[in-house]
């Protein structure tokens, strides 16, 4: 009978232990195992693994949205939130934008990583956009280039140990609870990210015999808690202040042997979008129009060439084919060789998509206003310094417009030479030939379709790519595209009288 009962008691022991380890509500039951799943994600090297420990319900911004760029003091749709998000469209919108911009700080911080010289940003002294620049243009500086990258740091992500998660006062030798604005500080993160109550907590780990530093603010919603910011008060206590990503250096640890394989071949990207595309260059981009008109984000990026062009695109020919590389300003960032890299990889390139998309948007919900502020031609961004203003930048938007977009119709498509004469010359055609070595593909085209929103025509004029039998949109802003003029700011979709 004892023996029984003990062995009763050890498997409810066993049975506490796996609840109290998973997960509560989707979330985690405590503000130190959010942090330590954030690091064990990025230890498999799976990126989605470690940004489940973020938290992107929800983040679409909605009612929260005034009241998030009253607490930034500024607004620009170059950053989370950028669209009221009152429709399922735009929602979708931010949430994909809040994880992009939380995987391209990590991008800075591997683009450090890789950096053979670590030395260099050992206080945040180098941004990781610097490590690495210059002008590219021969085979013995693109040889340069890709051996500047040690890719067996990320290799040393396996053995990731010593994880310390410690309160801010014991990280700080009780100077972080002295400052006098504090709870203001903690509150304004409790309402942008609509928490019940939030908190900051420092996390030390060792990776490849070096010790870092992690400060993520963290929110509670219910019982679960998530992280909701890489930035807070702690971590610019302690010196963590972006430049070289959400992770600081801080010296030599404790060396370990270095473990097995993550096995991170088989990690999913960030972000699935299907990669679906057409047979031809007019389907893939009425793929494109059909997700605008029906408010799916993922039926609009489907249409997009994803994998398949990273698989086909070579940093090495890349930076040549430009003349030069500029860190995280640059993509590819990393050369090919490693499944966690891929997956920042093609954040960025999501990150870079979402932005024209979310830009034109803008553009669109407000007819042009927010471009046409001085504030924002001055310092891209619009002051949000009181109530009265951040009711102002709300007013621009005219959310009946977004209903417009469902009645999309009378697509028509157009060659390039119809509206750009001089597309047919030889030196538009070595452009357009340019991209398609440089993208791998097996041909490139532009084409042109005209629709019509609420009466109005208008127009856009992707650069399609084709591998294989199936053609995807590669990017908004074609040859075709740059020759009319047309701006960055609303290259996913524009007037036709826009048109120069």
């Amino acid at each position: 009978m004892n023996r029984l009962i003990a062995f009763l008691l050890c498997v409810v022991q066993v049975i506490l232990w796996s609840v109290d380890e998973q997960p509560v509500e989707d979330g985690f039951s405590t503000p130190e195992k959010a942090v330590v799943a954030f690091l064990e994600g990025l230890r498999d090297q799976d990126l989605n693994k470690a940004m489940s420990a973020i938290r992107t319900e929800e983040s679409g911004a909605g009612g929260q949205f005034r009241d998030i760029i009253l607490g930034y003091s500024f607004y620009t749709p170059e950053r989370w939130p950028a669209l009221p998000g009152n429709t399922k469209l735009e929602e979708d919108i931010n949430t994909a934008l809040l994880l992009c911009q939380n995987a391209d700080d990590l991008c800075r911080f591997f683009a450090a990583l890789t950096y053979p010289d670590s030395s260099s940003w050992l206080t945040n002294g180098m941004n990781s956009s610097t490590l690495r620049t210059g002008t590219v243009r021969t085979d013995e500086e693109a040889a340069a280039l890709i051996s500047s990258f040690d890719l067996s740091r990320v290799d040393d992500l396996a053995g990731m140990s010593d994880i310390r998660v410690l309160k801010p006062d014991e990280a700080t030798n009780g100077t972080y609870s002295t400052y006098k604005r504090l709870a203001t500080v903690l509150d304004r993160f409790r309402v942008r990210f609509g928490a019940d109550g939030v908190c900051e907590r420092a996390a030390y780990f060792t990776i490849g015999g070096k010790e870092y530093v992690f400060a993520p603010v963290l929110g509670c919603y219910g019982s679960s808690w998530y992280i909701i910011s890489f930035y807070g008060h702690l971590a610019g206590k302690l010196d963590i202040i972006g430049a070289t990503g959400s992770f600081r250096l801080v010296g030599d640890g404790v060396e370990r042997a270095s473990a097995a394989d993550s096995g991170a071949n088989n990690a999913a990207p960030l972000l699935a979008w299907e990669e679906v595309g057409g047979a031809t260059p007019e389907e893939a981009a009425a793929l494109y129009l059909e997700g605008l008109r029906d408010g799916d984000l993922g039926k609009a990026m489907s249409a997009f060439t994803w994998d398949t062009m990273r698989e086909h695109t070579s940093l090495t020919t890349v930076a040549l084919t430009n003349g030069y590389y500029s860190g995280t300003n640059n993509w590819p960032v990393f050369p090919e060789g490693n499944a966690l890299l891929k997956q920042l990889d093609l954040a960025e390139l999501a990150k870079q998509r979402l932005s024209r998309l979310t830009l034109s948007l803008a553009d669109f919900l407000t007819e042009g206003a927010i471009f046409e502020d001085q504030q924002w031609v001055k310092q891209r961004r619009l002051f949000v310094r009181s109530e009265e203003e951040a009711d102002t930048v709300l007013a621009l938007f005219d959310e009946t417009r977004t209903e417009q977009l469902g009645g999309l119709s009378n697509i028509s498509f157009f060659q390039p030479s119809d509206y750009v004469p001089a597309f047919t010359t030889d030196k538009i055609q070595k452009a357009e030939e340019r991209y398609r070595v440089l993208y791998g593909a097996d041909e490139l085209a532009d084409v042109i379709a005209v629709f019509t929103i609420g009466g109005e025509e208008y127009v856009i004029m992707p650069q399609m790519l084709r591998y294989g039998d199936r053609w995807y949109i590669n990017t908004m802003n074609s040859v075709a595209a740059m020759l009319c003029g047309v701006s960055s700011t609303n290259c996913a979709f524009f007037k036709l009288s826009d048109l120069q």
